[in-house]
Parts: C-alpha cells; structure tokens; sequence
C-alpha cells in the first residue's frame, strides 16, 4: 500500500502541526485536575497521524504519582457532576463542545481520517447533544 502524506498549510504557510503548537492547542503534557503536568522521568508515547502514520508528538507517560493524582482529581470531579441535573450537564457539554470546535480549515482534514466525505464534516459539528 502507497503512503500518502497529507501536507496542509494555513494560510501563514504553517503546517497544521506548526500552527497548533504555536496556539498552545498542541501541549505535550498530561492534563490533570486543571494542569499541564509532565512526567517524573523522560519517558514520553510517541503520537502520530492515524491517516498517513507521520509524527505529531509525544505525550508523557505518567509516573504513578500522577496516576494517584489523576484518579483523585475524577474521583472528586464525579462527586460534583453527578449532583447536577441531566439538562445542566448536557448544557455544559454544549458549551464545551462550541470552546473545542476546530476551526474551518482543520475540519477537512477530519474527513479523510474517518472515512467520510469532506462535505459531510462541517455537519457533524453541528450535531446537538
């Protein structure tokens, strides 16, 4: 099977990767309870494109100190959330998901990574909860 390298710029010319790194959307760190952690040690996971196998970064792998802390912070987040009503979350999910839409140039690179037509991905944003 031939490999197919898919080579996207913004229009800075950046390459998509470029351009999350450098709006802070791309973080090589564990996100737990609200921080950027990093790992104890060096180890890290090697992250790639699952359409064209190409490297994107790495992400730690995180020490048993920040798994403890990791479990913790959902433990006490469950408490909280399970308090709220259905319609509550669900409008926090909504707001959630309007904070994480990307924006319009990444959305076709979705459609070739899922199987989809690019015509069908601006839609699939749009879905309500």
């Amino acid at each position: 099977m031939a490999s197919v390298k898919l080579h996207v710029h913004t229009k800075s010319g950046d390459t998509i990767i470029d351009y999350l790194k450098k709006s802070g959307v791309l973080v090589q760190s564990a996100y737990v309870n609200g921080d950027w952690i990093k790992s104890s040690t060096a180890d890290v996971i090697a992250v790639t494109n699952p359409f064209d196998g190409s490297f994107i970064g790495t992400v730690p792998i995180i020490d048993e100190a920040g798994i403890t802390q990791s479990i913790d912070a959902a433990e006490e987040t469950f408490q909280s959330w399970s308090q709220l009503l259905p319609q509550q979350r669900a409008q926090k999910l909504r707001v959630w998901g309007e904070l994480i839409a990307p924006p319009a140039f990444l959305i076709g690179l979705r459609a070739p990574q899922n199987a989809r037509p690019h015509w069908v991905s601006p839609h699939i944003s749009k879905v309500q909860i």
